[in-house]
């Protein structure tokens, strides 16, 4: 990396191949070599790091380390340790897609670290970049395929005899999982899903001793949809099983099997045991509510109960429960007109969706709430617009269909009032103002927006704040309308006193390289000049205009100054 001033260029400078290079990296090798006794297992991690395809090698010097590696792999590294025999193995599939070595003598490693339990290992573990030399697919959605019957042919079980022999590999995936891209749950969920169907007893023992084993692993979507949509009482034997498995993740296996359970399944019981699951969510979780709806085959009724659960747990117990978007975007008919509930479960939401997963990306759900509550868009901003928010982002906000139809111009016009009193405004970044106006589409919906900040204009322009902040939003918004919407405002007020109360120009923000600010805020100056000198009424103006010239010769000036600044102390700059 070389920095200049305010410039920093990146160079990738390839390794040569050189005697000194060779020096250097023998006496690396031998020390790491060295360590290898009192620290066998950091030398091992050293050298499963060593890749040569995530960066453009020089062949001759891979083949230099390998002269030096491979006798002594081949003399110190155990094929009875699993760990250095995947290392092992993952830096032979590595070399073999260097295409330029000579040295291929790593090879010879095969016969000694090729052993049953990585062959077993290889069977099972789900690693599409690796497998691709193994299958042969083009299609990366073909991989499951393959994979899929590779694994029934290696992993379908007559009876629990085998059964240890499947842990003991899940375990050793388990131990090298962190070095590898291994999805062993793809895996295991094929392979507990299959044996239901091939023989439900064997199957549900399967997943039983499984589920006893407490591994860190994801739910098992696949497993939960095959039983439940067996039989019933197949569903129940797994509801009871998991109802009596004590683990951290089992909140998640419930509420995913719920979502998974049939509605011809669903009784007055699932019904009881669907609420009593919710209500004991304790640890972050997502819902998919459009799921649960299934339930109101018993009730009526139902989501409303479950997202009061949810709202009053995030509420008292300040539990991260998220859920999709469903049913703000089409189902606010289930909230039976509870306004107050809607939309302290949107707020909530909303808020979640700040700092993590997106929720309502589209604003179809915002949309769909507004267009039945008019109301909620003032009280949405006065919850989330009124304070400083270090995650907010008014760009992100596209709520343009408000100016689709802006029969409301009352209740927008409140809102801007009520942020531009709340929100200090120094000029830096965009004011919440903005968020009404971003991501205008259509022309209709230009045309009403201008309309209204017209009006807006009209009724203030002698408010030195709302034109402030107006003007910035016509800036980042509407800008085509600018110099129309300034010749509006000059008719109404073109008071010199008042027109220097108003940041006309703005901050220049973050510049690249070299700068001379005078320089930049001139040119500013200058265009501002362009657009008044063009207003009808030139008598009216002139005070304005001999303002802004003096302020264009000032910048000139500034610049001038920091010329010779440079010039004199080039190293500060």
């Amino acid at each position: 990396m070389v920095e200049e001033k305010n410039s920093i260029t990146f160079y990738d400078y390839p390794i040569t191949d050189s005697k000194e290079i060779r020096e250097i990296r023998k006496n690396i090798w031998e020390t790491l070599f060295y360590c290898f006794k009192e620290n066998r297992g950091e030398v091992v991690k050293v050298i499963d790091e060593y890749k040569p395809e995530y960066r453009n090698r020089n062949p001759k010097i891979i083949d230099f380390d390998l002269s030096l590696l491979i006798p002594f792999i081949s003399e110190h590294f155990s094929s009875k340790s699993f760990n250095e025999t995947c290392v092992v193995n993952d830096l032979i599939n590595s070399l073999n897609r260097e295409k330029e070595i000579t040295d291929l003598s790593y090879q010879k490693l095969v016969s000694k670290f090729n052993t049953l339990e990585y062959r077993n290992f290889r069977k099972i573990d789900w690693n599409r970049l690796r497998d691709k030399d193994e299958y042969d697919y083009t299609d990366w959605r073909k991989y499951e395929e393959l994979k899929t019957e590779n694994l029934k042919k290696n992993f379908t079980f007559s009876g629990s005899e085998n059964f240890n022999s499947f842990f003991d590999l899940i375990e050793n995936i388990l131990k090298v999982s962190k070095n590898s891209n291994s999805q062993i749950e793809n895996s295991i969920d094929i392979i507990i899903s299959e044996n239901f169907k091939n023989n439900n007893e064997v199957g549900f023992s399967l997943l039983k001793q499984y589920l006893d084993k407490n591994y860190n692993i994801r739910t098992l979507y696949k497993t939960l949809f095959t039983i439940n949509n067996s039989t019933k009482e197949w569903s129940l034997s797994l509801w009871e099983l998991l109802k009596k498995w004590r683990n951290d993740n089992s909140i998640h296996w419930k509420l995913d099997s719920l979502v998974r359970l049939p509605k011809e399944h669903i009784d007055k019981y699932y019904y009881n045991e669907a609420l009593d699951t919710i209500q004991s969510i304790n640890k972050p979780s997502y819902l998919y509510l459009d799921q649960f709806t299934k339930f109101d085959v018993i009730k009526k009724g139902f989501l409303k109960k479950v997202i009061n659960i949810i709202s009053l747990k995030i509420e008292n117990e300040s539990t991260r429960i998220t859920f999709s978007d469903y049913p703000f975007t089409d189902g606010l008919d289930i909230f039976i007109e509870d306004y107050a509930l809607i939309k302290k479960s949107y707020f909530q939401q909303f808020e979640f969706g700040k700092t993590g997963l997106s929720f309502d990306y589209q604003k179809k759900g915002f949309k769909n709430f507004y267009n039945k509550y008019p109301k909620f868009l003032l009280d949405f901003f006065s919850h989330f617009y009124t304070k400083y928010d270090v995650h907010r982002d008014v760009k992100s906000l596209d709520i343009s269909f408000i100016w689709d139809n802006p029969k409301d111009t009352i209740n927008i016009e409140n809102i801007i009032k009520l942020l531009i009193e709340k929100e200090q405004y120094i000029g830096l970044g965009e004011h919440s103002v903005s968020a009404l106006f971003h991501s205008l589409k259509s022309d209709e919906q230009k045309e009403n927006a201008f309309v209204f900040i017209k009006g807006f204009i009209t009724k203030n322009a002698f408010d030195s704040d709302y034109i402030q902040i107006i003007f910035d939003t016509v800036k980042e918004c509407l800008i085509e309308k600018y110099e129309e919407l300034l010749h509006h405002f000059f008719n109404l007020n073109s008071a010199l006193d008042f027109f220097k109360k108003i940041d006309w120009i703005g901050n220049a923000g973050v510049q690249m390289g070299e700068v001379i600010w005078g320089e930049l805020y001139a040119k500013k100056w200058t265009n501002l000049l362009e657009s008044v000198d063009k207003f009808h009424n030139k008598l009216a103006i002139i005070p304005i205009k001999s303002h802004i010239k003096s302020k264009i010769q000032e910048q000139y000036r500034r610049a001038e100054s920091e010329r010779m600044m440079k010039f004199i102390m080039p190293n500060r700059f």
